[in-house]
């Protein structure tokens, strides 16, 4: 039972995965390649294990917490052309929800999108398994073959909300904040 409950989500991961690079040409961080990857350091050491893992879960729900604090102001003050005008009602509402989605790096998984920029070196990814680092050609522009129109723009509106966050989130660290890198 253990291992199914680890493997099924590592399947649905890797599924994902494949599907966003064929579809998008979107690289995201890598997936173990079996569950013996993942359960073979906890049948070792189990306890090193669970310490690793209640530290990573705390890390994970810290900066998730982070990213709502950051975010609650958004909600109320309609910042990004909603919310606020007389008669917007539920588009207000939406925009709020929309600017403060914005800082969900963690909570949307944005955190797992390699940019196609990301240096090779020291990387986790191995580069070699894509043709391809983005859905356009960097020297040319132009799409790819067998990427559509949508999911090119699909792919540079996630790879642009990416960069964004982790300029704001480079700039929060630093002291300031980069509101209108976010919005």
């Amino acid at each position: 039972r253990p291992r199914t409950a680890i493997e099924q989500p590592r399947q649905l991961r890797q599924a994902f995965t494949e599907n966003a690079y064929d579809k998008y040409r979107v690289i995201l961080q890598p997936v173990p390649s079996s569950v013996e990857e993942i359960t073979n350091g906890i049948e070792q050491d189990p306890v090193r294990a669970m310490q690793e893992l209640a530290v990573a879960k705390e890390a994970l729900r810290m900066e998730k917490e982070r990213e709502k604090r950051e975010g609650l102001p958004l909600q109320g003050s309609g910042v990004g052309g909603g919310g606020g005008g007389k008669g917007d009602g539920m588009a207000g509402a939406a925009s709020a929800k929309d600017d403060f989605d914005q800082f969900a790096y963690y909570g949307s998984g944005l955190n797992l999108v390699v940019l196609p920029e990301h240096p090779v070196e020291g990387s986790a990814v191995d580069f070699n398994k894509f043709s391809q680092r983005g859905p356009t050609d960097p020297m040319t522009g132009q799409r790819y073959e067998g990427v559509t129109s949508a999911a090119a723009a699909a792919a540079e509106l996630v790879f642009d909300r990416v960069r964004r966050c982790h300029v704001a989130r480079l700039d929060k660290e630093r002291g300031g904040f980069a509101a209108g890198a976010m919005l």
